[in-house]
């Protein structure tokens, strides 16, 4: 009865986020009922709450390079680039530009951390060129999964590193390639949408292009700058510093290099970067108070011992069993409670990084969290595609399904055959 009472308020926990309760909501339920049961304290349950709180928003990384991309977008540096790459486009090469846009859509959300912001960029486009492709919607749902989960500028990147006891950096450097290998696979399923159902534009490209023309290209390419080097700085970054020796491109070179470009490329002032850079954190920061708040309450259960419990009973399976399972449960919560997946990857990942699960591992958890919040009617991405591509929300879901589930399948294919290498 005693190990049935541990449980409670896990369960409750979860059962509030499937109905679609708010994560705070969710978490306070659980961490009150588990003050109850396990009879502890205000001045016990305290210093875990605040402790929790405390190293949530007190990581630097992730703010700031989820502020440098919220000021380029801000300021126009992406937008130059999406209109330089709008130039040459039109409807003989559908499915070159197809290609071509999701990886841009993967790589700004890459950069950013965030999946609407680049879907609101890029879709329209897609939209005007290609039509209302369901292969499409499918490609920018992975881009957007797994860029949010494996960028180094994510919430959800710095929960599953801070869980696997990993730097945020060196996660970020080994997801990539499961980052790279996904973007193809988004690229190529958009290739062949394009192809297979060809297109039904709904604007005229040529009316676009026109009304481009007003910028001239070197113009563009000077104001994308930034945007750029902030890209080869992410993803390369790591291999650089290894390669010479040095680590000379870290968080505040970064931010220096950029904040120097954006103002010598873009022809904002010192004082305009400044203000986009700080308002532009806002958002990550309130979004890292949340997830320490859940998991302030979150922590709170787990001094019952819960974790511990799940943990034992999931040792008694081969990890590569658990790790499976952990990818299908991660993915069916999400689908009700997909505007939460932090609250999801906090509820999930530490009973599997209790057993040992690689870094990489715990990852690829999240990555299926994101892919099943992509079937969720409360995940905002998927009101970007309703608007984007002007469809019912309903109908963007049921286009995603086969190709969501396909997605995680085979994640949980390249989990199994890269395990222990």
């Amino acid at each position: 009865m005693e190990t049935f009472l541990v449980f409670v308020p896990f369960v409750v926990v979860i059962l509030l986020l499937v109905l679609r309760q708010h994560m705070l909501i969710a978490g306070a339920a659980g961490g009150l009922l588990a003050m109850l049961i396990g009879k502890l304290s205000p001045a016990t349950a305290t210093p875990i709450f605040l402790g929790a709180i405390h190293d949530s928003v007190g990581v630097e990384i992730p703010i700031i390079y989820s502020a440098i991309g919220g000021m380029l977008y801000h300021v126009g540096s992406f937008q130059a680039g999406i209109d330089l790459c709008r130039r040459n486009m039109n409807e003989r090469h559908r499915v070159s530009v197809a290609v071509f846009l999701v990886l841009l859509h993967g790589c700004l959300t890459y950069m950013i951390g965030i999946g609407v912001i680049s879907t609101f960029l890029i879709a329209p486009v897609l939209f005007a060129i290609v039509g209302r492709v369901p292969h499409i919607i499918a490609a920018l749902s992975i881009t957007s999964a797994v860029g949010f989960c494996t960028s180094p500028a994510s919430p959800e990147t710095l929960i599953t590193a801070n869980i696997a006891n990993r730097n945020v950096l060196e996660h970020a450097a080994a997801m990539l390639p499961y980052t790279v290998f996904f973007y193809c696979l988004a690229s190529l399923l958009a290739a062949y949408g394009v192809w297979k159902q060809g297109s039904s534009p709904s604007h005229d490209m040529t009316e676009k292009n026109t009304q481009d023309m007003t910028t001239p290209c070197l113009t563009l390419w000077i104001r994308s700058t930034p945007s750029l080097v902030f890209l080869i700085f992410l993803l390369f970054g790591n291999l650089l510093n290894k390669g010479t020796g040095i680590a000379f491109i870290t968080p505040l070179t970064t931010l220096g290099t950029i904040a120097i470009l954006t103002i010598l490329c873009t022809k904002v002032s010192v004082n305009e970067m400044s203000v986009a850079l700080i308002d532009n954190s806002r958002f990550v920061l309130m979004v890292l108070f949340a997830v320490g708040i859940f998991l302030g309450f979150l922590n709170i259960v787990g001094e019952l011992g819960v974790f511990c419990h799940l943990a034992s009973l999931a040792g008694m399976f081969p990890p590569r069993v658990c790790l499976a399972a952990a990818m299908i449960l991660a993915f069916l919560i999400a689908i009700p409670a997909g505007a939460f997946c932090t609250a999801i990857l906090l509820l999930v990942l530490p009973t599997f990084a209790a057993l040992g699960l690689w870094s990489e591992s715990l990852g690829l958890i999240a990555v299926a969290a994101a892919l099943g919040a992509h079937l969720s009617p409360v995940q905002v991405n998927i009101g970007a595609f309703r608007d984007c591509f002007q469809m019912k929300q309903a109908d963007a879901i049921h286009a995603n399904i086969p190709f969501m589930l396909g997605t995680l399948f085979l994640l949980i294919a390249v989990a199994q055959v890269c395990w222990g290498l």
